[in-house]
């Protein structure tokens, strides 16, 4: 949200419509329910812009966090099978979940998450992970030993070592 308090001095069917900073819900009820109506003087379209591109940046978010989880757990998996556990493998499966949920929600996001596949931030940050929850006794790839595709795979858990 913006710096400056932005209220709309429109009046709606109960009276002035919400200021963004005041009340969120409210605000996005009545910006819903003017864009239905056509009611363009009542738009607050700074705010319901900047709003729209958080979103876009919640689910790149999102997305990261998950790819970042799963390939954590996915090295885990590799690296330390003597440890393996049932919670491991549910947690790859909710992550693997999470991901291809938001992809049906919004198809566009497939390219941004080979994206931050590609950018490795979210593998560096899936190997600092591991390194805590191994107490540095295993040492990980600089990179992933897998592509997107195959951490994706429902069916793929990686082989000791792999």
């Amino acid at each position: 949200m913006g710096a400056g308090k932005r209220t709309v001095k429109a009046l709606g069917a109960g009276g002035p419509l919400p200021a963004l900073e005041e009340d969120f819900h409210a605000w996005c009820v009545s910006q819903a329910n003017a864009l239905r109506a056509r009611q363009s003087r009542v738009i607050d379209w700074a705010g319901l812009a900047e709003e729209l591109e958080d979103m876009g940046r919640k689910d790149r978010s999102r997305l990261r966090s998950h790819l970042t989880n799963l390939l954590c757990h996915l090295l885990k998996w590799a690296y330390q099978p003597g440890l393996r556990s049932n919670g491991w493998r549910a947690t790859i499966n909710a992550s693997r979940d999470s991901i291809e949920d938001l992809l049906e929600e919004s198809p566009s996001l497939r390219n941004i998450l080979r994206g931050l596949f590609e950018e490795s931030k979210a593998y560096s940050r899936a190997v600092r992970d591991a390194i805590v929850d191994t107490d540095k006794k295993v040492r990980f790839p600089a990179s992933s030993p897998w592509a997107l595709d195959r951490i994706l795979d429902s069916d793929f858990l990686p082989d000791p070592g792999e």
